[in-house]
């Protein structure tokens, strides 16, 4: 057998190499098309044009006054007990 023929396996391993590396990039070009419409599908719809963006509020924050910090007239309040003798009231207080 002279070294420039190819026995038929060789020629059909061969084909089948390119068959799986065909096979391979078609899957690998599936899963990034569809990986590219998952994320423009999320996206899309976060997207707004620039004159919906809403300003940031430069309000200044309220201020204590005593033992009071805010608006009073606010709907939500919150009311703190602690006791300064436990440690981890303390440590808030100290850290807050």
């Amino acid at each position: 057998m002279s070294p420039d023929k190819k026995s038929k396996r060789q020629e059909r391993r061969e084909k089948m190499q390119q068959q799986e590396a065909r096979r391979r990039l078609t899957t690998i070009g599936i899963i990034t098309v569809v990986g590219a419409f998952l994320v423009f599908a999320i996206v899309w719809p976060q997207i707004r044009p620039i004159a919906e963006v809403v300003a940031i509020d430069t309000t200044p924050p309220a201020t204590a006054d005593g033992n009071t910090a805010g608006d009073p007239n606010a709907p939500i309040k919150i009311e703190e007990f602690a006791d300064f003798q436990w440690p981890f009231c303390e440590r808030f207080h100290e850290q807050t």
